[in-house]
């Protein structure tokens, strides 16, 4: 019901006999067209669902949540501790955010005499969303509903982020979520999974490889030497902000890049940070190691974590070096836009994209080369440097999806590929029949599938009516 042959949106509908789940209940983000869709009605009723079960943090996972319990929903969200943590942050937020896009449509509506418009949900609603989230630990069998069990293994991908295992009615079900790459600083590799008879992945990157991690420092260094002006990087609150910030420390102590004054804008990422502190046990052996040798993760004497608007607008007046991480990753909505608006005209500053833009998003726009955009009702020219560190991401490459399949013991009998545009499920596709035999199916938007137990037999995959 959501990410099918696109990479937002993340909502699957789980029904047997008895019960209904969700797996993830993620936001449309991206076009107008595409957002519109969080407002469709749903074909079912959130107070008919028996539990959520919730891969990780990211608003195009988790964004939906509070509409479903607006809308009447009181069951459990079940989801790792550090993804609760993320939520309390991400989901408020989100509230805020449609509130505030609100308001500024009903100006003008209110004008021209039409209809006014009511939020998605508020920041009320969000709030009251997280009292319904249980905490599930990786790797402990739990049982939910009747008869279904639910095992989280670390995916990876962000802090909390977790690969879903569900026991259902003599079937193995494995969802993906978001899977992690392989060469991330901070958190741990994903976990590999025996077997499945079912496995729902994302494909992202399903028709990419990364860089090598180390061209991706070397090009942030050269970037940042190259500086005369600041530089603007759009980056999510979570984890890519936390992993530039690490990086440009571990440059700096290694007097690769001159000291420039760094500006992490983006309240929720400052939060964001302080939460990654508290989940030491889920880093990987890099950053374990630097820990116990002492060294800072996020701290430096020039890193400024800046929360109030007024300190961010001053530096909207910035001309010299500087680093400006601000959020959000795609140019959608938050400070980056009034950043972009200030330093967008001037030649001698820099926007530094390190991550997946999707399609029709300000950050595709900018990255593809356009002359000019429209930000709050005016034209801004492009007139500073646009550059690319595609090497950072927080999703696998499909050498790593590749990889991560073909260590199961026994590979799944069906495959539904999604969480990627088309031409990215399409070439994992091809290279999974290829390369591993396996049957892939990459569904479309509301497609319906009847799942027959495994324990019958072979498994199998039927289109249900």
């Amino acid at each position: 019901m959501g990410a099918a042959q696109t990479v937002t949106g993340s909502l699957y509908l789980l029904e047997t006999k008895k019960q209904r789940f969700l797996v993830d209940a993620g936001l449309f983000q991206g076009s107008q067209k595409a957002e519109k869709q969080n407002f469709r009605p749903l074909p079912f009723h959130p107070k008919h669902l028996d539990g959520i079960i919730l891969t990780h943090a990211h608003i195009d996972h988790s964004g939906l949540i509070p509409r479903m319990v607006a809308e009447g929903y009181r069951g459990p969200i079940y989801a790792t501790p550090a993804t609760i943590d993320l939520c309390r942050i991400v989901l408020p937020d989100s509230g805020s955010l449609h509130e505030e896009d609100c308001r500024f449509e009903n100006k003008w509506r209110k004008k021209c005499g039409k209809d006014l418009l009511v939020p998605l949900y508020t920041r009320q609603q969000a709030e009251m969303s997280l009292k319904y989230f249980e905490k599930l630990d990786y790797y402990k069998r739990h049982t939910i509903g009747r008869a279904v069990n639910l095992t989280f293994h670390d995916a990876g991908h962000i802090l909390g982020s977790a690969i879903v295992e569900l026991e259902i009615e003599g079937s193995k079900i494995v969802f993906s979520g978001d899977m992690g790459n392989r060469d991330n600083p901070i958190l741990r590799e994903p976990d590999l999974i025996d077997q499945t008879d079912y496995l729902v992945i994302e494909s992202t990157y399903g028709d990419r490889l990364h860089d090598d991690p180390a061209t991706r420092m070397e090009g942030l260094g050269e970037i940042i030497r190259g500086a005369q002006g600041p530089i603007i990087i759009p980056a999510f609150a979570v984890e890519r902000t936390q992993e530039l910030m690490y990086d440009i420390i571990r440059l700096q102590r290694d007097g690769k890049i001159p000291i420039l004054p760094i500006y992490v804008d983006s309240p929720m990422a400052v939060s964001a940070t302080e939460i990654f502190e508290r989940y030491q046990s889920v880093f990987g052996s890099e950053i374990r190691a630097a820990l116990k040798r002492g060294e800072p993760l996020f701290e430096t004497p020039n890193m400024h974590l800046i929360r109030s608007p007024e300190e961010s607008q001053r530096l909207n007046k910035l001309e010299s070096p500087a680093i400006i991480i601000s959020a959000s990753g795609m140019c959608e909505g938050g400070r980056i836009r009034h950043h972009l608006y200030h330093h967008l005209p001037q030649a001698q500053s820099t926007v530094v994209f390190v991550g997946f833009q999707a399609e029709r998003t300000l950050g595709r726009r900018l990255k593809e080369g356009v002359q000019s955009i429209t930000l709050f009702g005016e034209t801004v020219p492009v007139r500073a440097k646009v550059k690319s560190l595609d090497s950072y991401s927080a999703h696998a490459d499909y050498e790593g999806l590749i990889s991560w399949v073909r260590g199961m013991q026994q590979p799944p009998a069906y495959t539904f590929i999604t969480h990627g545009e088309l031409s990215s499920s399409q070439a994992l596709g091809k290279r999974m029949m290829d390369e591993l035999e396996i049957v892939t199916v990459i569904p479309a938007l509301g497609e319906l599938f009847e799942l027959l137990p495994a324990s019958s037999g072979t498994a199998r995959l039927e289109p249900a009516n």
